[in-house]
């Protein structure tokens, strides 16, 4: 599904459009970037998104590349029917994924692998929440390993209710909002407020500068013992004095 643009995504160009590309890269931000560690997108959003891809695409032809992405192993369709990345998509894109959003695509802590299905620590002990996240059968083999478990970051104990949470399509529920993305974990910025704060910086320049042209000396305010004492001594000698 690659596509030489995009380093790693190279074979889909063979097998599908640039519209459909950009398509698939577009199902692959919503799945990415879904709220609350879900993982997944609905049926319903992946379709709307279909008139936002540049190369118009039809909503009928959207239909039948949404299907044909399920067919070809690069997506796979939940038990609830929303889509997810599929195993093949998450090994053969890994550096796709890894380069395009950083830390929003979490590795479990055993395997070392992307995780986008299994569970995460839910302890509040770290400010931001702990960043823990284990494939449930990496997790069913520590298990098995040491029943008394605990988290290998934040060592919070695993044995209490409510000490892992779910992440994939489990973590929320069938009437849940997909509308709502979570931010990027990485800062991105507005290109709009870069453009203002470049402005800004270019007025302090200019008044700065002018400033400078100017450079009035300093009036003298004060006679102490026959000397001239500047404004900038007195207030120092009042701190001083402080």
């Amino acid at each position: 599904m690659v596509n030489s643009m995009d380093g790693d995504i190279a074979q889909m160009a063979t097998e599908y459009s640039a519209a459909e590309i950009n398509y698939f890269k577009a199902i692959i931000d919503l799945i990415v970037l879904a709220p609350a560690d879900a993982f997944s997108v609905s049926s319903m959003l992946a379709i709307r998104e279909i008139q936002k891809i540049k190369g118009s695409l039809s909503k009928a032809q959207g239909e039948l590349t949404l299907r044909s992405f399920v067919a070809n192993g690069w997506l796979y369709k939940t038990r609830r029917g929303r889509y997810a990345l599929s195993s093949r998509a998450l090994i053969e894109l890994e550096l796709y994924l890894r380069n395009s959003f950083g830390d929003d695509v979490p590795e479990c802590s055993q395997c070392m692998e992307l995780c986008t299905l299994g569970v995460a620590c839910n302890s509040v002990l770290e400010e931001s929440g702990c960043p823990t996240y284990l494939h449930r059968h990496c997790h069913d083999n520590l298990r098995r390993v040491n029943p008394r478990m605990k988290c290998p970051r934040c060592e919070s104990d695993w044995t209490q209710k409510g000490a892992l949470r779910d992440i994939g399509e489990d973590s929320v529920p069938d009437d849940f909002d997909d509308m709502r993305r979570r931010k990027r974990k990485s800062v991105q910025f507005n290109l709009d407020e870069v453009e203002a704060e470049e402005g800004e910086t270019e007025e302090e320049d200019e008044e700065e500068a002018a400033g400078s042209d100017r450079s009035p000396s300093p009036k003298p305010v004060k006679k102490e013992k026959g000397k001239l004492v500047r404004k900038s001594q007195l207030t120092q000698q009042s701190d001083d004095d402080d």
